[in-house]
């Protein structure tokens, strides 16, 4: 019976349908089992391509490490041969910058010179009008000015002894920078006034304890009369408060103030991060102090036993007490706190015995700080004529240091722009004849204590930094040249009253000197600082970016005042230098 099956399968088999639809069915297999082989294949070969690729990548954008002069390695890049270094580098080392731009509808990397700021005039130089560019300074906010001295007005630098001290120079730029401001912006302020006895019921005005009195006296002081109150506590440790019916949002406070020993006047401020502190004015303390415990900020104002006008930044103070506490902790981290922004000035408080004159909030006070530097200018210039600066500075990589005691010309130049000003504003002598004894340094060689060095056996120099070796430093000599031609403007604006000057002479000395050494600052692609290297075959020191772009904008404001195309046409070639141009070769 199996043999009987076997014998028909085999016989189905060797029929022609059972032949064609087996060999369809091992075709159809033989298909799958083919294509199967080709997709396996693929796979293999796309594989092998990835790998090639990854390798081909590999091999021709490679990391390498570059060798610069021996100064330095770095890692770059190695694609097809060609070596690409980082835009970092070109940063650090040349000044470039590069960033993304879109060029004509392409997206490009766009490489530049670190530019700074290039100012043209305005119109002709002259000490009516602003000081070149200086209302673009605040002096107040620079991180080595320690605070603003509340005594003096002036800010007290740490630019070479964190200990802090007077430095003319910037003393002398803090003023300028608020005359340019005023003159710009307008003399009009914003104010709200607190208090004045002239308009204002003391007794709604003022809440005071019943060991308190106060009224309204007619003041003697220079010039007319002063409506003022007067106030006296016989309990120290009870303030009167000023009712204020809602918070200012004006930071800058002024008041006229005299106090019979010790007193204080107080400010209460609210920041944007929603802390209070307490600014306190009070003539017990020296400097400025700050306690964290009781968020309590104290300027020494001195003995303030005259009527006199104090006019204080209530962000600013904050922000450099909070700054040097900061410091005091270790930390330097920020030129500015930004917990010291202020959104109101919530409340006043008056403590101790004296005279308080008009009392307000202003948004701005420029007349003030101005004067305020004039005024200390002229109460701090020496026998000499000088501002003699009370710290030593050593000139970097050189062994040369100047010893305390040291005259700056452009510390002398700057305070000749600065009284001239002063003397324009309020048509007050003292600050003309401060002026005129300010040039008495020029003329004393830089080896007997003066600012005058003599180049070439020719040429007249006025040295910012007068080491007994020349360095010839060119901002400080041209800022020099500023003030001399102020003083020699100021003196033939009022010739009628014969005042004698040698600003003239020094001034035309001077431009003489700039004429023939002008060149010699050209580096063929940047500015030199100074001529360290032409005098005494020092290192040469090239003008970082912001020096280069001071030197231009001096140059075309001397070009305002003087007749010869020289300084347009240089400051033209060195802006071309800011821009990737540089000096032809040979």
């Amino acid at each position: 019976m199996l043999f009987l099956l076997v014998y028909i399968i085999k016989w189905l088999s060797d029929t022609p349908i059972f032949k064609e639809n087996h060999q369809q069915q091992q075709a159809q297999h033989s298909k799958s089992s083919i294509q199967v082989q080709q997709r396996q294949d693929q796979n293999g070969a796309n594989s092998i391509q990835k790998e090639y690729n990854a390798n081909q990548c590999v091999n021709h954008h490679q990391s390498i490490k570059i060798n610069y002069f021996n100064r330095q390695t770095f890692q770059g890049k190695n694609f097809n041969g060609k070596v690409f270094i980082p835009a970092e580098f070109l940063s650090s080392q040349f000044g470039w910058v590069g960033e993304s731009q879109n060029l004509n509808g392409e997206k490009v990397w766009s490489i530049s010179k670190r530019k700074a700021r290039v100012v043209d005039p305005i119109g002709r130089y002259n000490y009516k009008g602003p000081f070149t560019w200086f209302n673009f300074y605040k002096v107040e906010k620079r991180e080595r000015v320690k605070y603003i001295d509340s005594v003096t007005g002036v800010p007290i630098s740490t630019q070479w002894s964190q200990k802090g001290y007077f430095y003319p120079t910037q003393i002398c730029q803090f003023a300028l920078s608020h005359f340019t401001r005023l003159l710009l912006n307008g003399t009009k302020i914003n104010q709200r006034i607190l208090f004045d006895c002239k308009s204002m019921d003391i007794v709604s005005t003022w809440k005071v304890h019943q060991t308190t009195s106060i009224q309204c006296i007619d003041a003697i002081v220079d010039g007319p009369n002063k409506r003022v109150m007067k106030f006296a506590q016989s309990h120290s440790s009870k303030a009167m408060s000023l009712n204020m019916q809602s918070s200012f949002k004006r930071f800058i406070a002024r008041f006229e103030v005299q106090f019979k020993g010790s007193g204080s006047i107080s400010f209460l401020v609210t920041t944007k991060r929603q802390q209070q502190f307490t600014i306190r004015y009070s003539t017990a303390k020296v400097g400025v102090s700050f306690s964290e415990r009781s968020k309590t900020v104290i300027y020494g104002i001195g003995t303030r036993n005259v009527l006199s006008r104090i006019t204080r930044d209530l962000e600013i103070d904050l922000c450099k007490a909070l700054l040097l506490e900061r410091r005091r902790k270790g930390s330097r981290k920020g030129a500015l706190s930004k917990k010291a922004a202020l959104i109101s000035v919530d409340a006043v408080t008056l403590q101790g015995s004296g005279l308080l004159g008009k009392l307000s909030l202003v948004d701005s006070a420029d007349k003030d700080f101005f004067i305020d530097a004039a005024n200390w200018l002229v109460a701090n210039q020496d026998r000499s004529g000088g501002w003699p600066v009370s710290v030593s500075h050593k000139i970097n990589k050189l062994t040369l240091t100047l010893k305390p005691g040291w005259y700056s010309a452009m510390a002398q130049g700057q305070a000749m722009s600065t009284l001239t000003r002063a003397f324009h504003l309020t048509k007050e002598y003292k600050y003309l004849r401060t002026a005129l004894l300010a040039t008495k340094p020029f003329h004393i060689p830089a080896s007997e204590g003066g600012v005058l060095a003599t180049v070439f056996g020719t040429y007249k120099f006025y040295e910012e930094y007068p080491t007994k070796i020349p360095l010839l430093v060119l901002n400080g000599f041209i800022y020099s040249l500023f003030g001399l031609y102020d003083l020699k403007s100021a003196v033939e604006d009022v010739n009628a009253h014969n005042i004698t000057s040698d600003a003239a002479e020094l001034y035309r000395d001077g431009i003489r000197t700039l004429k023939n050494l002008l060149p010699l600052y050209d580096a063929g692609s940047d500015t030199f600082y100074d001529l360290r290297h032409v005098v005494i075959k020092a290192e040469p020191i090239i003008a970082r970016s912001t020096y280069h772009a001071l030197h231009i904008s001096q140059l075309l404001h001397i070009d305002t005042i003087e007749e010869d195309p020289l300084f347009a046409r240089i400051a033209k070639r060195w802006m071309e230098y800011m821009n990737g141009g540089r000096a032809n070769h040979n």
